[in-house]
């Protein structure tokens, strides 16, 4: 539990951050802009991304490089959060890192899996070597499954990934990789949730957490089901184990025969209400879209510091998927109202 004094100082904190957001008029502004680098000079002087982009040169950038700067301005938010955090576990943070040295491993093992793990040294987070024990400068030098579990075997992750390494012609089966590391995460902070927190702050970070696991098994369910045509039981296999949605409920959508009868079931969720409610343009937007929601209510309402801050990270992260399609659109020539439709606001 959280001192009061560091708790109400994550809460003031968090909430001066998402007062500082993308307003209406920036997105606005941003949709007009024609070129990447348009895009780069308005967040560089318009916006509170003008200090991570402040040595940038906007005539020059190119996506990755701005996508890096803006990555890096999301992770040290986080950690200027956890400064104020005085709970030993500090399970929000650890969550987070946890969360990006996953990512680290699965862009490296996508890379590997075509042939240019090499590339990854061109896309290697230099500020986040300090938090993590992942070797990330070798991992531009592996060339199979078994070479990154060397790579990686200081830390949990290795465990994990080797019972993945492939067997004869075996194929590699990226998505069962990831979803087995991202069980384990959730289980650390499901567990650390369950031992350290107590009362309103317990339910409300359990009722987030589930909610966003169901949002992301949803998903899962709709996309693997009806636009890859994978199987019920394969599909399953990549669902995470957590959540509020009942067994019953999970096998109805896996079962469904179509998209349709699928989000029938999903109206007589209790997810169906909030989706109702929500804004979006695409099916693909319905889990950023609802977590969306479901974060902006917690940081108006709730008084729980580390729901705040878990609710603040969420948002910063949709906002910068927006920013993100946002560089795309306009490297690809799209239509204001095309990029408006990539946005979730």
């Amino acid at each position: 539990m959280l001192s009061s004094m560091s708790s109400n100082a994550i809460l003031a904190k968090a909430r001066t951050m998402y007062g500082r957001r993308l307003t209406d008029k920036d997105y606005e502004d941003l949709l007009a802009c024609k070129t990447v680098a348009e895009v780069a000079a308005y967040l560089k002087n318009q916006t509170v991304y003008s200090e991570i982009l402040a040595g940038l040169n906007e005539n020059e950038v190119h996506r990755g490089q701005l996508e890096t700067l803006l990555k890096k301005k999301i992770f040290y938010e986080r950690a200027s959060l956890a400064r104020f955090d005085m709970n030993s576990e500090q399970f929000l943070t650890r969550f987070f890192i946890n969360r990006l040295e996953i990512e680290q491993i699965m862009r490296c093992i996508t890379l590997m899996s075509i042939g240019r793990a090499s590339e990854y040294a061109y896309e290697l987070p230099v500020f986040f070597e300090k938090y993590t024990k992942l070797r990330l400068k070798q991992f531009s030098d592996v060339s199979n499954l078994e070479e990154l579990c060397d790579v990686i075997d200081n830390t949990r992750y290795s465990k994990i990934v080797r019972r993945f390494i492939p067997k004869g012609d075996e194929p590699l089966d990226i998505p069962k990789i990831e979803n087995a590391l991202y069980i384990y995460n959730y289980e650390l902070i499901y567990d650390a949730v369950n031992n350290h927190t107590k009362g309103s702050e317990k339910k409300e970070l359990l009722n987030l957490m589930n909610a966003f696991v169901d949002f992301r098994n949803f998903v899962k369910i709709s996309r693997l089901r009806f636009s890859y045509n994978a199987s019920e039981e394969y599909t399953r296999s990549l669902l995470l184990p957590f959540g509020r949605l009942k067994k019953a409920q999970i096998d109805s959508m896996l079962q469904a025969n179509d998209k349709n009868e699928l989000f029938k079931i999903l109206g007589s969720t209790y997810i169906g209400k909030t989706l109702t409610k929500t804004e979006y343009s695409t099916q693909a937007q319905i889990g950023s879209a609802l977590k969306a929601a479901y974060s902006k209510r917690n940081i108006r309402l709730s008084v729980n510091s580390s729901v705040v801050m878990l609710s603040y990270v969420t948002l910063a992260e949709i906002e910068f998927s927006n920013i993100i399609n946002l560089i795309e659109g306009a490297r690809y020539g799209l239509s204001e109202e095309e990029k408006e439709r990539l946005l979730i606001r």
